[in-house]
């Protein structure tokens, strides 16, 4: 009976292994809206076309954003 159980218990064990997931997290630093990245060529307007694409393409199951003004996350 022992033998059984332990049987079944390894069995048991590497099918949970086996079903394994695979979870896609991605964290972005939205910076703040600063005039200078905009003479420069690199604000805000630039940024959020490369942040949709980024997400758009990676598609990640979590993404976290980091925002130092709530004017550039858009409330």
């Amino acid at each position: 009976m022992k033998t059984r159980l332990s049987l079944f218990a390894i069995l048991l064990l590497t099918s949970v292994a086996v079903c394994a997931q695979e979870l896609v997290v991605c964290s972005y630093n939205l910076r703040y809206k600063n005039s200078g990245d905009t003479d420069a060529g690199n604000g805000w307007n630039t940024r959020r076309t490369y942040l949709i694409n980024f997400v758009n393409f990676q598609q990640p199951d979590l993404l976290g954003l980091i925002a130092e003004e709530v004017e550039v996350i858009g409330r």
